[in-house]
């Protein structure tokens, strides 16, 4: 692709953008009901002959770094939890711990990418460009955690020499411990894809390669995986070399054992297509997939687009990649400007694909992850789901992902597999939120547990809403960003590790707000509700109208942990002294795990119990009186937290 004259340190992944009309219409909110769930986490395991990644019960784990046990609960003022469940068969519960903000440090830090070590989920390695460092010559910010995300040591990479770094970073582990991370590096104005690796998560990076020449690449994907030879995995980077999208793989043997890059093999039709943009993924037998999008209509800047893939079936081999398949089309083209987000390239389709490498029921299909609206200029876009079982040559119908029925904008969706169950994560940058403006957006996720048949309901990661614009204007050399281009997200062991941009208050640690700093939070998938208690009782109503205060009941796994989400219902007696609920007798726990039931007396007046049940737990009764207004002239509070 031809550069921008004005092209700063933050490449360009689009062509120049024309403004589009913004549309005002109010932001609608959709209520799902949902129920308790399940819990059905089992071992997954790799396939092709490579060996396994780690088995799902960390305490029979051994990996490259010991023994590691599941690792410390968060602490109770770290954790927040919630709930998904949408159309899908089994409903599953999670529990998100509190934002973190990782990066603290002055600049606008955007384009994130997380990684979790699959031997030892508390080792957490994040990335990011960072305009500071941009400023000054170049440079990568990184966060390495040892504690599961909960504090982070910071430090800038590639800072200097032939391996300076601009941007673009992605992070993956292999099942061997390594860390693959590539970047683009921006050595004297040339633009080169590179490959760095680390043997301690992240901690160090030991070895680093440049895998183009051109001086012209743009935004590396990564991807490892099975070789398709037995005790040999391999990794693989695609990337946009001087408008074609190339990849190049090499094999991988052990912990720090990495051979010689391969081929570079040109990806066909992504130069006529003016196809960009896309992901790379390994399947269990070595196989690799590409994906792309093609060119705007017309060169317009404007969709309908499509989303290609190519399939390279003999992995590390000698053959290329096949003729371009059309996996979906949709109206998002390459530049289509959103206020949600201050990129002045705007955004794409971000389609992204991820594979499943383990032994669980849809082990070897692939996913995809992107973009569509109803017309190439709203900006009222969604995150929609297809998957393959037959490497990417037929494609299912869409899914679409985000429950939001307001016509705000869902922008850059990001998705990984749990590599020990095939379980499928999905985040994005969410307006729902936002004002009809549509100028602010905070993370959200979903999580798929039947193969991308259903998907649950959407849970925010991020507290508040973020606002991108107030961001700029960038550091000298640097371009209008936002939240960038693409952000990255893990999944493994039950935990999914979503990290994003952020400038809200919710995070602490910002040196200079409202520029972004890089966030996360953890959220265990899965946990199983062990405990209902009544935190409110013995409430006093008069006949014939409302209690002061609502009924709440929580719900909590068995460390303690609250859980959101859950259906709790509240029954009343049939006959005399009783109540009503005017929303309806069943509610769902909220990010406390506590559920905040409206309840109103009838006209009989007495003492009776209602019951609060949880599908699987023991029911427990909240004591209720109904007085006359003339028994008395005041009615105090009575009863706040009786358990």
């Amino acid at each position: 692709m031809e550069r921008p004259p004005l092209r700063s340190a933050w490449l360009s992944d689009h062509h120049r953008r024309t403004l589009r009309a913004l549309i005002a219409l109010a932001l609608a909110a959709l209520v799902v009901v949902l129920v308790v769930p399940a819990r059905a986490m089992q071992p997954g395991s790799g396939s092709g002959g490579s060996g396994t990644w780690p088995n799902r019960n960390l305490h029979q784990t051994r990996g490259p770094h010991g023994v590691v046990a599941r690792g410390p609960a968060l602490p109770p003022d770290l954790l927040r939890s919630g709930f998904a469940a949408r159309r899908a068969p089994a409903a599953i519960t999670y529990a998100v711990g509190q934002d973190v903000d990782i990066s603290r440090t002055t600049g606008n830090q955007n384009e994130p990418t997380i990684a979790v070590n699959p031997f030892n989920p508390d080792l957490v390695v994040a990335l990011s460009n960072d305009e500071s460092l941009l400023a000054s010559g170049g440079g990568l910010f990184e966060g390495y955690s040892t504690d599961g995300g909960i504090t982070w040591h910071t430090q800038s990479l590639f800072t200097s020499g032939a391996t300076t770094a601009c941007c673009d970073p992605q992070l993956t582990f292999d099942r061997f411990g390594n860390l693959f991370l590539t970047y683009l590096g921006q050595n004297q104005s040339a633009d080169n894809a590179m490959v760095a690796l680390s043997t301690d998560s992240g901690q160090t990076f030991s070895r680093v390669w440049q895998l183009t020449t051109s001086g012209s690449a743009d935004q590396p994907s990564i991807g490892v995986g099975p070789s398709g030879t037995a005790g040999t995995d391999s990794v693989w980077v695609s990337v946009n070399d001087s408008g074609t999208i190339v990849a190049r793989g090499a094999p991988v043997t052990g912990l720090g054992a990495v051979g010689t890059w391969g081929t570079t093999f040109k990806v066909p039709g992504t130069t006529a297509a003016n196809a960009s943009f896309g992901s790379i993924a390994v399947g269990p037998h070595g196989q690799v997939l590409v994906d792309t999008q093609s060119s705007d209509h017309n060169n317009t800047g404007q969709g309908p687009t499509a989303v290609l893939v190519n399939l390279k079936a003999d992995g590390l081999g000698a053959g290329g990649f096949s003729a371009p398949i059309t996996a979906a089309t949709t109206q998002v083209g390459q530049d289509l400007l959103v206020p949600s987000t201050s990129n002045n390239y705007g955004i794409d389709a971000e389609a992204n694909m991820a594979w499943d490498q383990s032994s669980g029921a849809h082990g070897g299909r692939v996913y995809l992850a992107y973009l569509d609206s109803a017309n190439p200029t709203t900006y009222s876009t969604h995150v929609y789901l297809r998957y393959s079982d037959t490497n990417g040559a037929t494609w299912s119908a869409p899914l679409r992902v985000d429950d939001d029925t307001g016509p705000n904008s869902k922008i850059m969706p990001a998705i990984a597999i749990d590599r020990t169950n095939g379980s499928v994560g999905l985040s994005w940058y969410d307006s729902r939120a936002s004002s009809s403006a549509d100028d602010t957006a905070q993370l959200y996720a979903a999580v798929s547990m039947d193969g991308g048949v259903s998907v649950s309901a959407n849970f925010s990661v991020a507290r508040r809403l973020s606002n991108a614009a107030s961001s700029e204007p960038p550091a000298q050399g640097a371009r209008p960003l936002g939240f960038g281009d693409f952000m990255t997200l893990d999944y493994t062991h039950g935990i999914l590790q979503p990290v994003w941009a952020d400038n809200s208050n919710d995070i602490t640690g910002n040196p200079d707000a409202p520029h972004l700093d890089i966030a996360t939070a953890r959220v265990l998938i899965g946990e199983t509700p062990a405990h209902l208690q009544a935190v409110t009782t013995g409430l006093v109503g008069l006949t014939g109208g409302p209690f002061a205060e609502p009924l709440v009941g929580q719900v909590t796994d068995g460390q303690g942990t609250a859980l959101g989400g859950v259906s709790v219902t509240f029954t009343a007696p049939g006959s005399g002294a009783s109540a009503t609920f005017p929303n309806g007798a069943t509610a769902l726990t909220d990010v406390n795990g506590q559920t905040a039931e409206l309840a109103a007396t009838n006209q009989i007046s007495g003492t009776y119990v209602v019951t609060a049940t949880v599908s699987g737990l023991p029911p427990v009764t909240i004591p209720l009186t109904n007085r006359t207004p003339s028994a008395f002239t005041y009615l105090p509070h009575i009863g706040r937290n009786s358990q």
